[in-house]
């Protein structure tokens, strides 16, 4: 029964559905809460089986029958045969003190109410279907917290931060009151987490956490008027999106005050907004206009939402009123511009914000002097050689143009960009080398490229130029024998500009030597045209001989 205090005056037993064989062997008993035994029946109806008969016993109504069937109604108490000690077998108190129902009045009905009713042990069929219940009046009822047991209970509960970023952590601290007037025992506050919040560990001031299959509870095994303990949790957010975090106390206990036994946080997951093709570094030339384009993400946020800033964190090498931004707010697309005005290095750092995290991203910029493309000087670029002639060709370029832009210049590095096989280049002073052969007979084209190797390796600037080189097959000399001058005259296809000299020899195993004038001196000739004829006076000295051409000084 509910505690509470009064008088009684009156109480009603009420056995639904009774079924029994043999009526006069069914005996009842009610104990109440002091433990006084009152009872009820004993030796009342006929030997006449009886089903589903309901009666409600109380006092000022008739007695229960005698020797005559049992039917339903109301009726007092009735023992017809007396009740001793040990009739009811356990857990019924053997020994239990008797009192008429007229001795009850005045007595508190506050507590436990029990009733104990045996029949026949041989009939097992025997029994009250339907239950019993039991009604009380009671004179100046009066409420009792203490005696109720009932706790003024409340529970508290906050979030460290009302947004929270996304994968970070964040706290929730819940704090369970007892403002009296009794103790309360067996707490349990259970905890419902939305999707994408995780808990991660826990610090408790009292009890236990018990982690269950959807449910996670507090237990608090007792909390005492005036008492408070705290529990702090630490969760993982991985889901975006507006929140609600709530915890509710689970007892058995009346708390007339329940409308604070529940409390709830809203909160709010942020994914912070991200810059998506921003480059980590960006290399630059001094007074270099450059343009960078990136994309705005953020998946919990429209766009309309988000603010941009630049700074510069040199602004001697990159100027704050050289850096722009070009976006209407609407689209996910950024442009923005800078244009260094020194030689130097440092970071642009843009802060994108979407009203509630702001991130900070930074490239690192590093600014050169100002390079411009080498340039060639080429003298006689093409050529013309015989096969076996050595072909030397030194490139020079140079770094600093002829108004002196590029400083400080740069090393200058050589490579064959193009030219027949066998051919070679010095990498560092551009001079080609090549030896041309009998199969190379023809016209030959040489590309050579040059590169100023950048600064440090970044945004290096090439030149070329081609040159060709014709190749022609060795001279082969024409000898006409002149009887009449006693001389020979010698013809033979020639290089302009090209040296030659004529070599004889009495037989074509030599020995050969160089054709001297009449000073002794080696003979040479400078081709004019593409022939060379000369006479040679020999017929006085000897009347065979065998001549071969050589090109420069009998190379």
């Amino acid at each position: 029964m509910p505690l509470l205090t009064g008088n009684l005056s009156r109480f009603a037993v009420t056995l639904h559905e009774i079924t029994s064989a043999n009526p006069l062997k069914l005996k009842a008993m009610l104990l109440t809460p002091d433990g006084n035994a009152i009872g009820l029946m004993s030796g009342a109806g006929s030997e006449n089986s009886i089903t589903n008969v309901t009666i409600t016993l109380t006092s000022g109504a008739r007695s229960l029958p005698r020797l005559k069937d049992l039917l339903p109604g109301v009726y007092a108490p009735t023992l017809w045969d007396e009740l001793t000690n040990g009739v009811f077998p356990s857990p019924a108190p053997q020994d239990p003190v008797w009192c008429a129902v007229d001795t009850l009045g005045g007595i508190n009905p506050s507590g436990e109410w029990q009733l104990f009713v045996v029949s026949d042990p041989s009939q097992t069929n025997d029994g009250i279907l339907g239950g019993w219940t039991l009604e009380l009046e009671v004179t100046n009822r009066v409420f009792d917290p203490v005696l109720l047991g009932w706790c003024d209970l409340s529970i508290h509960g906050m979030v460290s931060t009302n947004v929270v970023n996304l994968e970070s952590c964040f706290e929730y601290m819940v704090t369970l009151t007892n403002r009296g007037p009794v103790t309360a025992t067996n707490l349990a506050v259970e905890f419902d987490f939305p999707d994408g919040v995780f808990v991660i560990d826990a610090w408790l001031e009292s009890g236990e956490l018990n982690v269950g299959s959807n449910v996670l509870t507090w237990v608090v095994p007792h909390l005492n008027p005036g008492e408070a303990f705290s529990c702090v949790l630490t969760n993982l957010a991985l889901h975006p999106g507006n929140k609600i975090i709530s915890a509710a106390i689970r007892t058995h206990i009346i708390d007339p005050f329940w409308l604070d036994n529940e409390t709830k946080c809203e909160f709010r997951i942020n994914s912070p907004p991200e810059l998506s093709g921003l480059p980590s570094e960006v290399k630059s030339e001094v007074w270099e206009y450059i343009i960078l384009k990136c994309r705005i993400e953020d998946i919990d946020d429209p766009v309309t939402n988000i603010s941009i800033r630049c700074f510069s964190t040199v602004p001697e090498v990159i100027p704050e009123d050289s850096i722009s931004i070009v976006w209407e707010g609407k689209e996910d697309e950024l442009w923005f511009s800078f244009g260094p005005t020194n030689v130097g290095s440092g970071e642009i750092e843009v802060v994108v914000s979407d009203g509630w995290i702001q991130k900070t991203n930074s490239v690192t910029i590093r600014v050169y002097p100002r390079n411009e493309r080498p340039w060639f000087y080429l003298e006689n670029p093409n050529l013309i050689v015989h096969v076996g002639m050595p072909v030397e060709v030194h490139i020079h370029a140079e770094d600093q143009n002829i108004k002196n832009s590029d400083l400080p210049a740069q090393t200058l590095r050589f490579w064959l960009g193009g030219a027949p096989p066998g051919a070679t280049i010095s990498p560092t002073e551009g001079t080609v080398f090549w030896l041309p052969t009998h199969e190379d007979v023809g016209t030959h084209e040489f590309t050579v490229c040059v590169g100023d190797g950048g600064w440090e390796g970044w945004n290096e600037l090439t030149n070329s130029v081609s040159f060709n080189v014709e190749v022609r097959p060795p001279p082969q000399v024409k000898v006409t024998l002149i009887p009449e001058a006693r001389s020979f005259y010698l013809v033979w296809d020639a290089i302009p500009e090209l040296n030659y000299c004529v070599e004889w020899a009495p037989h074509p195993s030599g020995p050969w030597q160089i054709l001297t004038d009449s000073d002794g001196q080696p003979y040479y000739i400078k081709a004019t045209g593409d022939e060379v004829w000369v006479w040679v006076h020999m017929l006085d000295h000897v009347s065979t001989a065998f001549f071969r051409i050589r090109t420069g000084n009998g190379n």
